[in-house]
């Protein structure tokens, strides 16, 4: 049985009394479910705001498309940034043959280069079967040159190496090497 009320059940005229109006719990019980909860918020910030959740899922979508597209078959050279110049390894099959390609671009004027050449050792990951190819680096800003490999026998490669040595660094390239 629950206690006594302050103030008794009655509205009190006497200002010495606490004066009783409602009983708030009572009154609650009698409200339904949906007007109990009428002021307060979802908890969670994505069950309170729906489009947030709906361009969130978007986002995933997209960055998920651009991982399988990129993984999959959409970037076929590999280019790599190094000392002031940019680095473009390529290579595709045409004729039992497998043509290779490595472009270095100057990214700034280069002044006075100690070694000013380039070195690349071409190679589809057997022994022995290497090409060396060495070109003079290119000194404006813009400027290319192409260093070309081309290997008589088509076996099915798949992927195809260039090791690269210029200004004292040495470092590899992978490609793919794409059918045409």
């Amino acid at each position: 049985m629950p206690g006594p009320k302050l103030g008794g059940d009655e509205e009190s005229k006497d200002p010495d009394q606490v004066r009783f109006h409602y009983n708030r719990e009572e009154r609650r019980q009698n409200l339904s479910h949906y007007t109990r909860n009428l002021g307060r918020k979802p908890k969670g910030i994505l069950r309170g705001n729906r489009s947030l959740g709906i361009l969130l899922v978007d986002i995933l979508v997209i960055i998920l498309i651009y991982v399988i597209f990129s993984f999959f078959g959409g970037i076929t050279s590999t280019s790599k940034i190094n000392s002031g110049y940019t680095l473009g390894f390529n290579g595709f099959s045409y004729d039992d043959k497998i043509y290779l390609s490595l472009r270095i671009t100057a990214r700034r004027n280069q002044e006075s280069l100690d070694n000013k050449m380039i070195e690349a050792v071409f190679s589809l990951g057997r022994q022995g079967d290497e090409l060396t190819v060495m070109e003079i680096l290119p000194e404006e800003k813009g400027d290319s040159r192409v260093l070309r490999a081309v290997f008589d026998t088509d076996d099915g490669r798949k992927a195809a190496l260039v090791k690269v040595r210029f200004l004292g660094k040495g470092f590899s390239m992978k490609t793919r090497i794409q059918a045409e």
